[in-house]
């Protein structure tokens, strides 16, 4: 044994030494340094990638809001003991499956007068305000809609003109169709 380490062999850990021992001996091993060397660096690159992308980025501002759309229609229904039964029934246009409110919704909102009036509103060029990002979503009657902005208050300023002419828009082609 004693030859053995005079030629420079490297002592294998022994189960039946203490572990203290052996982890005082640790260190003699050569391997360790290429893993904590290779994990320091990957740490490094990927925190100095996180870092340039964190000071590049342009910062930008969402507004988010969702519309609940209308139903199939509406009905009441009244029943008295002695007196009898009474009920109403309004139906909406988009009982029938071949129109979708959602779908309707989605190709006004995306129309250039939408876009222009609420640009008037939000008092900015149609090409700085952008387009907002309208996203049905599926077996529901919702429709979440999404604009952003330079600032918090742009984005919610632009959201909050989008809103408004959208509403405005609708109003026009109901009184259209009352009209007619």
């Amino acid at each position: 044994m004693a030859i053995a380490q005079t030629l420079g062999q490297r002592r294998r850990f022994d189960p039946s030494r203490r572990f203290w021992l052996w982890l005082l001996t640790w260190p003699e091993r050569r391997h360790w340094r290429r893993y904590v060397l290779g994990a320091a660096f990957s740490m490094f690159a990927i925190w100095a990638a996180v870092a340039v992308y964190l000071q590049t980025a342009p910062i930008v501002y969402t507004s988010d809001w969702t519309l609940v759309l209308p139903g199939a229609g509406a009905g009441a229904s009244v029943a008295l003991d002695s007196i009898g039964q009474a009920s109403s029934v309004i139906s909406s246009p988009f009982g029938s499956s071949s129109l979708s409110p959602k779908v309707l919704y989605k190709s006004i909102a995306e129309t250039p007068r939408v876009r222009g009036l609420a640009a008037n509103l939000a008092e900015m060029s149609y090409a700085a305000f952008g387009e907002p990002r309208i996203k049905l979503i599926d077996q529901t009657s919702v429709m979440h809609f999404s604009i952003s902005g330079t600032s918090p208050v742009d984005a919610q300023r632009k959201g909050k003109a989008f809103l408004i002419a959208l509403q405005t828009q609708l109003d026009r082609l109901r009184q259209d169709e009352i009209d007619r």
